[in-house]
């Protein structure tokens, strides 16, 4: 299984905070092109994002999020997991590192994140800039790594 490693500010966003809702919104443009990975690799989405607190917290369950993501344009039925609390494992690279050791993982990867927590020196990474969010060159890089 292809795994895509996903950080959501900053990749499906743009840091953009809106007063109304309290929140940043989720970019329907970026969401299209993560859809092209995840459509052209067949990958599967690990959340490894801040965002993984709702699932860690149990504010919303596995199935819960990825009806989240499915309501803003995400793929049906991909997302199969969270990286572990920075509680537990300190840098965001190590969980990424820990969550495919406890799941036997050994397949093609790529994590995308527009911070480089600890990310590059272990993992195949693209890096959006986080004021523009995924962008066709991103996709282009992350189809490329989880196909070659």
């Amino acid at each position: 299984m292809k795994i895509c490693f996903l950080d959501i500010d900053g990749v499906l966003n743009r840091h953009q905070y809106n007063e109304m809702s309290q929140s940043n919104s989720v970019d329907p443009e970026c969401v299209a092109r993560l859809n092209r990975i995840l459509i052209e690799t067949d990958a599967r989405i690990v959340l490894s994002s801040a965002w993984r607190y709702m699932l860690i917290g149990k504010a919303m369950s596995l199935v819960g999020f990825d009806y989240l993501l499915r309501t803003h344009g995400v793929v049906a039925n991909r997302l199969v997991g969270r990286t572990p609390a920075d509680e537990e494992v300190k840098e965001r690279g190590w969980q990424i590192h820990q969550w495919r050791k406890d799941n036997g993982h050994c397949g093609k990867y790529v994590v995308i994140d527009d911070m480089d927590l600890h990310i590059s020196p272990l993992h195949p990474f693209v890096q959006p800039q986080g004021d523009i969010g995924l962008t066709d060159a991103d996709a282009d890089k992350a189809i490329s790594i989880l196909k070659g």
